[in-house]
């Protein structure tokens, strides 16, 4: 060993040492870096992604979506609230008006855009422009950083206004902002294509959000159902009827347990509105936190629909569910965020031919229930986890069988012929602004598609672009994929080394 230092010290040290001495820093820093790249890959399963952030064209996937309009000679007005050379200059509204002269550019015979001075009230012609029409009796407010849509005229005039009155940024509407207000992303294709929609259709259904039952929901999930065409309301059952212009109720993460009434009681429940209400061809979408406590009335609700979350009873009488584990397609070390995949079915091969026309069908889900299902009540998969998957409960495997059930559908026709839809996904995170803003998993398109193919939403603009606001972001490889990612990078070092050390053998040798 002393003899083998001592050639390797001359033969750093001599005339060819420089050289020598340069080869193995070079392979020590290639294999440091890929020891660090394996580390890291291994313990949360990501690698470094950098976008175009500079990038602010529009894709061009909402032609299908303005087709009809075109075809019908239906015009939109995009009205900003700016002159138009102050608004070139303006930190975040520039980049709304470079997207509206993109769909301008575009659609030519469906879009037109004007710039009004909201404190002259002219336009850029001279023009008097009155605004009271766009105030709808004060429910909307105008702003400087205000942009109306309207189409048609008359009795057919329609509008819609987005006005940032959360910020003093202006024009957050088309962005998206973590939990700090922080803007991370920007959404203006989506938005402005959501918006066109809006003002060509004339249904317009509610989504109630439940409330009183310590409900949480993401504010991107609320932006995704109004750009799908619906307006979004909350809702006390405990002192309500389900209005008649109801086009979904949503429960969504509740921490407490909904009203039943019994049989022939003077005051009905929360739950049986509901039920009369997917009687009459209601539709239902709940979503599910798998660490709540059992909601036996909710739950008992949805298991008439052929919807049941798995679990086990524990010694003290406590359910405790079974959380799904995968093995190849996780993203984490844990195996408890992972990649699902679309079940075989006519709804669920529907939702995902949509999905994939614009992009990746794979939809991410984490901390996730398994469900079992009763297809002779109507209840069938939409998500399903991979072969190698497994269910735990209490810290054991409860089932190591594979392809459970993450998200479900049951669909009724009722007795005036009309269908009556109950959705479950029984985990919090598939519409968190996480799982939203990933450019690598389709959880909004699949959400869009989703309402449109069992909700009946006619104004999902999927597959547009968003543009990130890290100059390097994180996205998540599958773990299966990190796995040999990492093997081949690895490899690289190994084989430098090699030949390296095959280079002074020879060397030595001559």
């Amino acid at each position: 060993m002393k003899e083998f230092f001592k050639k390797l010290g001359r033969r750093l040290t001599g005339r060819k040492g420089i050289g020598n001495t340069m080869t193995v820093v070079i392979i020590a820093m290639v294999v440091l870096i890929n020891i660090l790249a394996y580390t890291l890959t291994n313990a949360f399963g990501l690698y470094l992604y950098s976008p175009d952030v500079d990038d602010l064209s529009i894709s061009g996937n909402t032609d299908e979506l303005f087709a009809n309009a075109i075809l019908l000679g239906k015009r939109v007005t995009i009205t900003f609230c700016y002159p138009e050379d102050q608004l070139e200059k303006h930190d975040t509204g520039s980049l709304v008006l470079t997207t509206a002269r993109a769909f301008q550019e575009r659609y030519p015979e469906l879009v037109d855009l004007r710039f009004v001075n909201l404190l002259t009230k002219l336009d850029e012609d001279g023009n008097i422009v009155n605004f009271e029409k766009y105030l709808d009796g004060g429910k909307n407010k105008l702003k400087q950083n205000s942009v109306i849509f309207e189409a048609g005229e008359g009795e057919e005039w329609s509008c819609r206004v987005i006005t940032d009155t959360a910020t003093s940024a202006g024009f957050v509407d088309f962005y998206t902002l973590d939990s700090s207000a922080n803007i991370v992303a920007y959404n203006g294709e989506e938005i402005i294509a959501a918006m066109i929609s809006w003002v060509l259709h004339d249904d317009h259904p509610v989504a109630y959000f439940t409330q009183n039952h310590g409900e949480t929901a993401d504010v991107a999930f609320s932006n995704l159902l109004t750009c799908a065409g619906y307006y979004v309301e909350a809702i006390n059952l405990r002192k309500s009827e389900i209005p008649k212009d109801a086009g979904m109720i949503i429960i969504s993460n509740p921490t407490s347990d909904f009203e039943l009434s019994v049989e022939n009681a003077e005051v009905r429940g929360e739950l049986n509105k509901i039920e009369d209400y997917l009687e009459s061809g209601g539709k239902l979408y709940v979503a599910l936190d798998p660490y709540v406590k059992e909601l036996k009335n909710l739950e008992g609700l949805i298991k008439k629909w052929g919807i049941t979350l798995s679990g086990e009873y524990n010694e003290h009488g406590v359910l405790v569910r079974d959380i799904v584990r995968e093995n190849s397609n996780a993203i984490t070390p844990d195996g408890y965020t992972f990649v699902a995949t679309h079940a075989q079915n006519a709804v669920s091969d529907e939702i995902y031919s949509k999905v994939s026309k614009f992009g990746d069908d794979r939809v991410l889900v984490s901390e996730v229930t398994s469900l079992k299902l009763d297809s002779s009540l109507g209840a069938h998969p939409l998500l399903i986890s991979g072969s190698t998957s497994s269910t735990h409960a209490g810290g054991k495997v409860t089932d190591s069988e594979g392809g459970y059930a993450v998200a479900a559908y049951s669909v009724r026709e009722e007795k005036d012929g009309k269908e009556s839809v109950v959705f479950v996904i029984p985990t919090a995170y598939i519409t968190s602004v996480d799982a939203f803003l990933s450019e690598s998993y389709s959880n909004k398109d699949f959400l869009y598609s989703v309402l449109e193919v069992l909700f009946d939403s006619n104004s999902a603009p999927r597959g547009t672009n968003q543009v990130m606001y890290r100059s390097k972001i994180l996205e998540n490889l599958t773990m299966g994929t990190a796995k040999i990612y990492t093997a081949i990078i690895l490899a690289i070092p190994v084989a430098l080394a090699v030949i390296g050390a095959i280079t002074i053998i020879r060397r030595k040798n001559r």
